[in-house]
């Protein structure tokens, strides 16, 4: 054998080796759940918080599985969302021998979605500890206004889950009874046990008030919900909430009725009239179609073309002063061919009468914030929170399955009255933009074992037998 064919002999032995010897420190690594991270800020690992909440759930010898539905393939940045969620769960599964994940297609696997509940594109469900929650695609991406580019928060979002599971901290809500409210806990089409159940799923816990009965809010409410009570609040359940509000308490007000102890000292003013307009639900005038604000964190849903529809709602004035100390924020207005029915009310469509119907500027849903700029809240005592609304049919059992896009409409007003919807200092990661399916990362990996290398060595030896 010439000096020529050892030195290419011997090349394509090493080569080999060398290959070998990398394929199999891959599999150890990849066996005993070990890597390298090389980016800036180790964005590709997980946070220490993370890893220790993986390490407290190793130590309590459970299992933690992790589903996760795949987003609309629509939608133009399907495949980065995708990619997103993905790696954040190999990292998990790299991390901790207890997390397992499971990843769906909605569309195809229509039994499992139904068995968790799910009734959205790009959910996770997270199930531990007998518990399963699940978190919409809006939670787990940050949006900033006028600026296309997404990023993902959705590892500060499951810590958080993950947190509340292993230590929770259980928030009361009262909804208000005795005045002829909704019932949180009344199961036929015009109940809102569907409702009970979405703030079940939020972590809060459903007790019924009655204020008639004592003297003011119990201390360790979270929060306080009027369901459309039948008429006007009595003035001393009025003040009572009102004495909720000043010591920082939040307040769900779902009501078309005048209540002027609660909503004069934040300056909104009830307007009569049911609303009424051309773009409706299933051919109903009392149906209307609610216009989403796209500049409130609620602007998702008209992004998405979802409709909320609302059933024979009011509407209110916002007369604030910016200088008040009082901000109030509008979710849902009325259109512009919209207008107030002040005439008789029947199940005949309308026309809008300018002799007795009314046609302006008016709100359906606001959030009001008051400051301690404004004079009204008790000292020590920061912000407080109204959520107001001028309907509360909208949130029965009936209207949740007609209209889906009410639940996430609901979900999103709680988390804007929790304080919950900007998470846009969590952290997050920057998009992998290699998407590569496990698939393909498998054939690739075959490729540079097998033929690759013989490749290699044939152009090597033709190499060799064309000097020669």
């Amino acid at each position: 054998m010439s000096l020529k064919s050892k030195w290419a002999t011997s090349t394509f032995w090493t080569g080999l080796v060398m290959l070998g010897a990398m394929w199999f420190g891959l599999q150890l690594s990849k066996e005993h759940r070990i890597h390298w991270d090389a980016s800036q800020g180790s964005q590709y690992s997980l946070s220490i918080p993370m890893q220790q909440i993986l390490d407290e759930i190793e130590q309590s010898n459970q299992s933690l599985r992790i589903v996760v539905f795949e987003s609309q393939s629509s939608r133009k940045d399907a495949s980065i969302r995708n990619r997103f969620v993905q790696d954040l769960l190999d990292e998990m599964e790299r991390s901790s021998s207890v997390v397992s994940s499971l990843r769906v297609d909605l569309d195809r696997d229509r039994s499992v979605a139904q068995e968790l509940g799910v009734t959205q594109y790009g959910s996770m469900v997270v199930q531990f500890n007998e518990q399963s929650i699940v978190i919409p695609e809006r939670k787990l991406f940050h949006h900033q206004v006028g600026n296309q580019e997404v990023r993902f928060i959705g590892e500060s979002m499951l810590q958080n889950v993950l947190l509340a599971i292993l230590h929770p901290v259980v928030q009361v809500v009262y909804t208000l009874e005795g005045n002829g409210e909704h019932s949180l806990f009344d199961g036929t089409y015009t109940g809102l046990s569907d409702f009970h159940a979405l703030l079940q799923s939020q972590g809060l816990q459903v007790q019924k008030l009655d204020l008639l009965k004592v003297d003011e809010v119990p201390s360790d409410a979270a929060a306080v919900l009027v369901l459309e009570p039948q008429g006007s609040l009595s003035s001393i359940v009025q003040q009572r909430l009102l004495s909720f509000v000043q010591a920082g308490g939040r307040l769900w007000l779902a009501s078309g009725e005048s209540n002027p102890v609660v909503l004069d000292p934040i300056f909104v003013s009830p307007l009569n009239g049911v609303v009424s307009e051309t773009e409706v639900q299933s051919g109903h005038w009392d149906y209307p179609i609610l216009s989403i604000q796209s500049d409130t964190s609620l602007g998702q849903l008209k992004k998405e073309g979802r409709s909320v529809v609302f059933t024979r709602s009011t509407a209110f004035e916002l007369l604030a002063a910016p200088q008040s100390g009082i901000h109030q924020t509008v979710f849902a207005k009325l259109r512009s061919q919209a207008w107030l029915e002040r005439g008789p009310l029947d199940d005949i469509p309308h026309t809008f009468d300018p002799d007795q119907d009314w046609m302006g500027v008016a709100s359906l849903v606001a959030g009001v914030e008051v400051t301690s700029a404004s004079g009204l809240l008790k000292d020590d005592t920061d912000t407080s929170r109204v959520l107001i609304m001028g309907d509360g049919d909208w949130l029965s059992n009936g209207m949740f399955a007609e209209v889906p896009s009410n639940i996430l409409f609901a979900q999103g007003l709680l988390d804007w009255l929790f304080e919950d919807e900007d998470v846009a200092t969590a952290r997050y990661r920057t998009p992998n933009r290699v998407l590569l399916t496990q698939p393909q990362l498998n054939s690739l990996r075959w490729i540079l074992l097998i033929p690759l290398p013989l490749l290699i060595s044939l152009w090597g030896f033709l190499s060799w037998r064309k000097r020669r």
